[in-house]
């Protein structure tokens, strides 16, 4: 399972800036997916989070990740 690494976020930002992608998606974890999730919003890219069911290999339910998903402003 892969971690948050906070110190990637810099080079996701200018990764965002420099392809300009039509649309990110954004698997919820408990860890870090606020702060990735502001970098994607706060540029106003259109972005999706998707709910499967691989939440029996993760530390997050669905539930809880429908909760979390929920709290975002995504447009």
């Amino acid at each position: 399972m892969l971690r948050f690494q906070r110190s990637l976020l810099p080079a996701m930002q200018s990764t965002l800036d420099a392809e300009r992608p039509d649309l990110v998606v954004e698997a919820p974890s408990k860890q870090g997916v606020d702060e990735v999730l502001e970098v994607v919003i706060s540029r106003k890219i259109p972005c999706m989070v998707p709910l499967g069911n691989h939440y029996d290999e993760s530390e997050m339910t669905r539930q809880g990740a429908y909760y979390l998903v929920n709290t975002f402003d995504i447009e």
